[in-house]
């Protein structure tokens, strides 16, 4: 194997075959697990020479109203929904969120759902990022989200899923214990990382409902089948 293709060593390779079972409390048989995303995308963000914040030129008026669309209708409905049939969130929340909408991210700690960081906007990239800016970007994170909530972070979805080589090595740092970078697998396992323990949370992109709808082109019907099979 030429160095450029070695396997990063994120993770051992274990066969879905060879493993053993999965036990869940009081015999359950599944786990489901909720995120919902509460995100804020900047109409007219600083531009990242790697990556354009939106599909049109700036300012991407209807992009941008597009995603405050959850901010405003969005999860308030969903919240609803939730609750009355007894499911909690694991909010994937861009921190920013904590200044610009402060009544969402009240609404889902009121409810007692979790938050973990998906960093500060959703249209701020890791890409060219040295360690101490990423650094920042963390500590930024667990301070907003104390602040705001009284909670401590334990988990991390990049900002747009975007990552340096160095990402998971410092989550595990500043003591999360958990990733949802790694989309490598159905069931949760260990991450190697330089100090600490860290766990791959499965997020599941395949039923991200931004794929669902733009990317696989489903109606809401075959949506919700999907979710439900």
């Amino acid at each position: 194997m030429r160095e450029g293709e070695k396997d990063p060593g994120l993770y051992d390779f274990r066969p879905y075959r060879d493993r053993a079972k999965l036990e869940w409390p009081e015999g359950k048989r599944v786990a489901v697990w909720v995120s919902p995303n509460l995100e804020f995308y900047e109409i007219d963000p600083p531009a990242n020479p790697q990556r354009k914040s939106w599909p049109r030129p700036h300012p991407d008026v209807v992009g941008y109203g597009h995603r405050d669309y959850a901010n405003r209708i969005g999860h308030w409905r969903m919240a609803e929904v939730m609750e009355k049939h007894g499911f909690k969130g694991s909010v994937s929340l861009s921190v920013a969120l904590c200044q610009h909408h402060p009544d969402v991210v009240a609404n889902a700690n009121a409810l007692g759902w979790e938050f973990f960081s998906h960093g500060i906007y959703n249209t701020r990239y890791s890409y060219g990022m040295d360690e101490a800016q990423e650094r920042a970007i963390i500590e930024d994170s667990i301070r907003t989200v104390r602040d705001a909530t009284g909670q401590t972070i334990k988990g991390w979805l990049a900002p747009a899923l975007t990552h340096t080589p160095r990402t998971l090595d410092l989550i595990a740092d500043y003591g999360m214990t958990y990733t949802c970078d790694l989309y490598h697998d159905d069931q949760p396992g260990p991450v190697h990382v330089k100090q600490g323990r860290l766990v791959s949370m499965p997020y599941s992109i395949e039923v991200n409902d931004h794929y669902g709808f733009f990317v696989y082109n489903m109606s809401p019907r075959d949506y919700a089948d999907t979710l439900i099979r």
